[in-house]
């Protein structure tokens, strides 16, 4: 999850709902969760997150 200070903080799956709003509380301004194979957009160029890695996302360049 983007912490929304340059920071990723992982999410295990078996956490479940309550840790997600913990982290919520503790991060409000978070840009959400990424999964790998999602497709996001940054400055115009449109991206799939191929791999998510302990310090950042790892991502592909979706050719137009």
């Amino acid at each position: 999850m983007d912490t929304g200070n340059g920071r990723f903080v992982k999410v295990d799956k078996p956490s479940g709902e309550m840790y997600m709003n913990d982290l919520r509380g503790k991060f409000p301004n978070h840009g959400g969760t990424f999964q790998e194979g999602e497709e996001v957009e940054i400055k115009g160029s449109m991206f799939r997150i191929s791999k998510i890695i302990r310090n950042g996302l790892k991502l592909e360049l979706i050719p137009r």
